[in-house]
């Protein structure tokens, strides 16, 4: 049987070639994945000043207790940066090291924040009604997401009602305290009229109690 030679030219055709796709691939997924880059930076920078500009709005509507409790905002604001910062979890990973800072930070204010209604809607004489929930991102709360989608509706529903999510799993004083105060063992779990309730709450259970 004769064994045909593969003429240099052609061969060299062939290697260059291919090696043009493979550089062409490279600098494709480069060019992508700089771009991810750049819309994840963008997305931590755009977070961290919603981050600051709510304490800033806090600390301005804090002299006023009365007026803020009708201030929509205030609530929807911090709601809205909740939602930044699920996003970023998904698009950076839960425990990157710039989304647990700012998930730690985005706790700390919404501590402060359910301080502040509590300490107002008393003074001011006004039905609101705070609702701590307490979750986890880990696999083992399977209940905890669909909570979250329960409570979602339920703020949106009752005006009066203002939802303060944390994560157990976060390090940081302020939910310890809480933990420590309503003896959070479990999640999902909620804390309504400084009662807790443990376990997945539907709609139909929100309405009775409040």
């Amino acid at each position: 049987m004769e064994i045909r030679e593969i003429p240099r030219a052609k061969f060299m055709a062939a290697f260059f070639l291919t090696a043009f796709i493979f550089v062409l691939v490279l600098l494709t997924n480069n060019y992508f994945n700089e771009i991810r880059l750049n819309r994840l930076n963008s997305i931590y920078s755009d977070t961290k000043i919603d981050v600051m500009d709510a304490e800033m709005q806090y600390n301005i509507l804090s002299e006023s207790p009365c007026i803020a409790l009708n201030f929509e905002p205030m609530t929807d604001e911090l709601f809205e940066l909740g939602n930044k910062l699920t996003d970023m979890e998904d698009q950076l990973g839960k425990n990157n090291k710039e989304v647990l800072n700012l998930k730690k930070y985005y706790s700390i204010l919404e501590t402060r924040q359910w301080l502040f209604i509590k300490k107002a809607s008393k003074e001011c004489k006004i039905d609101a009604k705070p609702i701590l929930f307490f979750y986890s991102n880990e696999e083992y709360c399977r209940d905890c997401e669909q909570q979250g989608f329960v409570l979602n509706y339920i703020r949106k529903a009752y005006p009066q009602v203002y939802v303060y999510s944390f994560d157990t799993n976060l390090d940081i004083s302020a939910i310890r305290a809480l933990k420590l105060t309503y003896n959070i063992t479990d999640v999902p779990s909620l804390v309504i009229k400084d009662t807790v309730y443990t376990g997945l709450m539907d709609a139909d259970a929100f309405g009775k109690i409040l």
